[in-house]
């Protein structure tokens, strides 16, 4: 009688080669490793050309279990299944036995079937976790290199306020030493002092401005707190800047509601907030425009300041941007408006220091308008 195509050398060898597959997964997970790891040269990891790497090496490790298991277990059926009808042709067997060897795959087929629901689930669930893993990696070396280039850009602009002043110091003095030297008049030396004072002020403003945004940023900035007069502090600031605004030829208006209560608050910085945020008013509006600071006090006792410009503006898309530390919405070195870009993102990290919201709203041709408003807690009592 000719012999079963399933015999048990076929059987051995099935086995054998499917436990070979098995033993391969090692390398398929170095595999794996390597290709959700890949790195351009010079640079990190790579997230664009993993994919394609990912998927070979992860079905490299994947497929060679789910067809080892598969074909132990159609060798052994099929065994089964060749010795029962060989057993069946021959009659020298029970039907009984004939019947279970029929019986048995049926029987096998659902284990089968659960493990191959388990594998497949097994390989889903690896694809899903590299495919995070990756995304994960793609966003953030966007992040690193988008943060990289916003600084890069900032301490270019920035050189140019550094320098400026620094030349105008050298400038300036070397100018006193010739005329000392020429014996030139007092009020001629005493124009060029005032030059190298005003540009010595605005060089500590721009350095004060990028090591007090630093150390907000990094958590160490610590206030200085004490019952202020928000009044009074305003209008210091209008009177320091009234000349600056006179040469751009822009009104400074001031309404301020009265018996303003008193805020604990940081003295210097809370200056610092409306400094900038009327410089960058008045920077920003044309000859003829007008600045606005008002100021009033709800039913809680919750206090709000108010600076309105009849400026440029800014585009809606724009504010993030404005408002985002080390970022200009004009950051090209031939740009119209001179400034390191820090003012607003300054003012509001001061303002959050203080427990206080910060609101600015814009529109391109229109103006710009910030509120700030300090909480009832920052509140103190009614100025004289």
């Amino acid at each position: 009688m000719k012999r079963p195509r399933f015999g048990p050398g076929r059987c051995r060898r099935g086995i054998t080669w499917a436990l070979g597959a098995l033993a391969n997964q090692g390398a398929a997970r170095v595999a794996i490793a390597e290709a959700t790891t890949a790195r351009r040269p010079g640079k990190g990891p790579n997230p664009s050309a993993a994919p394609d790497r990912f998927m070979r090496a992860l079905l490299a490790f994947e497929l060679p279990a789910l067809v080892g298991i598969v074909t132990v277990l159609a060798v052994v059926l099929a065994e089964i299944v060749s010795t029962a009808v060989s057993v069946a042709m021959i009659g020298t067997v029970p039907p009984v036995v004939t019947v279970a060897a029929f019986v048995a795959p049926a029987a096998v087929a659902p284990l089968v079937s659960l493990i191959l629901i388990a594998v497949i689930n097994n390989l889903r669930r690896e694809v899903a976790e590299r495919r995070s893993i990756e995304e994960a990696l793609r966003v953030a070396i966007d992040s690193a290199e988008a943060a990289n280039h916003t600084k890069s850009r900032f301490l270019a602009n920035t050189s140019h306020e550094l320098r400026t002043p620094l030349n105008a110091v050298i400038g300036f003095s070397d100018m006193i030493r010739d005329a000392i030297d020429a014996h030139a008049p007092p009020e001629k030396l005493l124009e060029y002092a005032g030059h190298i004072n005003e540009s010595g002020r605005h060089l500590l403003a721009v350095l004060n401005d990028i090591l007090d945004l630093s150390k907000v940023e990094a958590g160490k900035l610590e206030l200085y707190e004490e019952e202020v007069d928000v009044a009074a502090i305003i209008h210091s600031c209008i009177a320091t800047l009234r000349q600056k605004a006179d040469r751009g030829k822009v009104l400074l208006a001031v309404e301020l509601a009265p018996n303003l209560p008193t805020l604990w608050a940081d003295p210097r910085k809370l200056k610092q907030v409306f400094l900038n945020l009327l410089s960058n008013a008045i920077k920003f509006t044309a000859a003829g425009g007008r600045v606005a600071t008002t100021a009033a006090v709800d039913a809680a006792n919750a206090v709000s300041i108010t600076v309105a410009d009849t400026g440029i503006g800014i585009a809606p898309e724009d504010i993030p941007a404005a408002l985002a530390p080390f970022s200009q919405v004009d950051s090209n070195l031939n740009r119209k408006f001179e400034g390191t870009g820090l003012g607003l993102p300054l003012a509001k990290a001061l303002v959050e220091l203080h427990q206080g919201a910060f609101d600015l709203k814009s529109e391109p041709g229109i103006g710009t308008a910030v509120r700030i408003a300090f909480p009832a807690a920052r509140t103190r009592r009614h100025a004289a």
